[in-house]
């Protein structure tokens, strides 16, 4: 399964993608859980910044993207039990980020998310 974050920068404004040295680059971090297991995180391709007053190259998100996170959900008896009963499975976690626009780089910031899927039983 893969869970999907649409971020949206505002106006004038990007945070930084993965890799990017020097500044707090966006990442997601899921709560561990037993009920199931996550994989490699997944970004849209970022683009090329030139920051002229630091003659400076940085990689950043600065329209609408997606991160795309997998999960395979466990087939363990317990999971097995709550899909028969249709429970909702909560995958927690949270965004790191740090945002800058064309003058000012603001302090980075960590926000929950979450996701709530309700379980099923597998039908083969």
């Amino acid at each position: 399964m893969t869970l999907l974050t649409r971020v949206t920068p505002g106006p004038k404004m990007h945070v930084y993608a993965p890799g990017q040295r020097g500044y707090i680059p966006i990442a997601l971090s899921l709560d561990a859980d037993s009920a199931f297991q996550s994989h490699a995180l997944r970004f849209s391709a970022s683009t090329t910044y030139h920051y002229k007053p630091l003659n400076e190259t940085v990689q950043v998100y600065s329209a609408p993207f997606l991160l795309a996170q997998d999960i395979t959900i466990a087939l363990t008896p317990d999971v097995r039990a709550r899909a028969s009963r249709g429970e909702v499975l909560t995958v927690k976690g949270t965004i790191e980020y740090q945002a800058c626009d064309d003058t000012v780089c603001y302090r980075p910031e960590t926000i929950p998310v979450e996701w709530k899927l309700t379980l099923s039983p597998i039908v083969r």
